[in-house]
């Protein structure tokens, strides 16, 4: 219904230059805080596989590793990370 009443156009249709894309790898050493999560998270895998720890459900793991990248940030996103704040520091 939307393209009833909608003008689209596409690349096609527009024909518009496109220019060459150039891609590169780039290598980048792990910061510390991702070596030790990464440890971390060998170490409870490790423990899932002995059967001394239950992976946790999906919404809970989800949770977990949004809780990780706020504490990682300078200044966490307040929609990302509603119930964050850092301590510390000026105004905390």
């Amino acid at each position: 219904m939307f393209r009833e009443v909608a003008d689209i156009q596409t690349a096609e249709t527009l024909n518009l230059p496109v220019p060459k894309a150039n891609f590169h790898n780039v290598v980048v050493e792990p910061s510390e805080m991702q070596m030790d999560m990464i440890a971390e998270l060998a170490e409870r895998a490790e423990k899932v596989r002995k059967g001394e720890l239950f992976p946790p459900d999906k919404k809970k793991a989800a949770g977990s590793a949004i809780l990780a990248e706020c504490k990682a940030m300078t200044n966490p996103d307040p929609i990302r990370c509603p119930f964050f704040r850092k301590t510390g520091g000026k105004g905390a």
